[in-house]
C-alpha cells in the first residue's frame, strides 16, 4: 500500500468521520461545513451517513455490526427520519455510541438503533421536535399545525415503542426541554448501557508517584491562600488534602516497542520471502 493510499484512508476517517476497516460512522463531520462538524442533522450530514451505511452494508463484511459514534445537539427531525429508515432497512446491527450532547433528534436515531450505549458524562435533552410555527396566513398556519401535530405524534411514537414509556408520557415530558443522566436515560429504556472507564492505573504510575511525592502540607496550605488571594477571596475554608486511589486492569499494558508506520508494515509484508541458493 503506497504512502498516498495511507493518507487518503486517514483522510477519510478525519474530514469525513468514516472508518470503513472498522465499521465505525463518527457523526457530523464533513469537510468546510462548520454545521456538520457541530454534529446538525441536515440535508448534507444525513445523505454521506446514508452512503457510508450503504458502502458497508454492501461490501464483504456486510453482516458485521456497525457501529455510529455521535455527538450531537440534533437539527432537522425531517433529515432525521430520513436516516431512520435507512438505519432500520439495514440487513446488519447498527450500535449507536454516544457522547457528549445527545439532543433533540440525536435522541431519536439512538432510541431506534439495535444497541444504545452512553459515555458515563454524556448529557442527553429530549424535547419536541418543532421550535416554531408559520407566520403565514390564518389558514396556513391551521395547515401547517395539523401537520406538525401529525408528525410529533409519530416522534412519540417512536420513542415509545423503543423504550418502556407509554406514548402518553412521552408527549407529557417533552413539551418543556428535559435534560437526563445516562442512568436515568436507561432507566427510561432509550439507552441499555453506560461504556465503563477503564482502570488506568498500569498507565499512570508516574503520575502517582509524582503525587505521592507531595510538597510539605504548610507549603501546600501557604499556595492554597496564596491562590485565593488572587481571586480576591479573603476567606480559605477547610481544605483536606487528598490523594486519588487508582485502580489497575492488569490486560492494560504499555507497549514500548518502536512505532512502525503503517505504509512500512505493508512494505515488509510486501517484500519477497529470500529463497536459499
Amino acid at each position: 500500500m503506497t504512502e498516498k493510499t495511507n493518507k487518503t484512508e486517514f483522510g477519510h476517517i478525519a474530514d469525513l468521520g468514516i472508518d470503513e476497516k472498522n465499521r465505525r460512522i463518527y457523526w457530523g463531520l464533513d469537510e468546510g461545513d462548520e454545521e456538520n462538524f457541530a454534529g446538525c442533522f441536515n440535508w448534507s450530514s444525513v445523505e454521506l451517513c446514508i452512503r457510508a451505511l450503504h458502502r458497508m452494508a454492501s461490501g464483504p463484511n456486510k453482516s458485521k455490526p456497525i457501529e455510529l459514534h455521535m455527538n450531537s445537539a440534533g437539527g432537522s427531525s425531517v433529515d432525521m427520519m430520513r436516516l431512520l429508515d435507512e438505519i432500520e432497512a439495514l440487513p446488519c446491527k447498527v450500535i449507536f455510541i454516544g457522547g457528549g450532547m445527545i439532543g433533540s433528534s440525536a435522541t431519536w436515531i439512538m432510541a431506534a438503533c439495535d444497541e444504545r450505549r452512553l459515555h458515563k458524562n454524556t448529557v442527553v435533552q429530549v424535547h419536541d421536535g418543532f421550535s416554531g410555527h408559520s407566520e403565514d396566513r390564518h389558514k396556513d398556519f391551521m395547515v401547517n399545525a395539523d401537520e406538525e401535530d401529525k408528525w410529533q405524534h409519530r416522534l412519540n411514537k417512536l420513542y415509545a415503542d423503543n423504550s418502556r414509556m407509554p406514548e402518553d408520557f412521552w408527549a407529557d415530558i417533552i413539551t418543556r426541554d428535559l435534560y437526563l443522566s445516562p442512568e436515568e436515560t436507561i432507566m427510561l429504556g432509550l439507552a441499555d448501557k453506560i461504556i465503563p472507564p477503564l482502570k488506568r492505573g498500569n498507565f499512570r504510575r508516574a503520575r502517582i508517584a509524582a503525587l505521592n511525592n507531595h510538597p510539605p502540607k504548610k507549603e501546600l496550605n501557604d499556595l492554597v491562600k496564596t491562590l485565593y488571594k488572587r481571586i480576591r477571596r479573603t476567606k480559605v475554608g477547610k481544605i483536606e488534602i487528598s490523594f486519588p486511589a487508582e485502580e489497575f486492569d492488569k490486560a492494560l499494558v504499555v507497549d514500548t516497542a518502536p512505532v512502525v508506520e503503517a505504509n512500512q508494515s505493508d512494505q515488509r509484508s510486501e517484500e519477497p520471502e529470500s529463497q536459499d541458493s
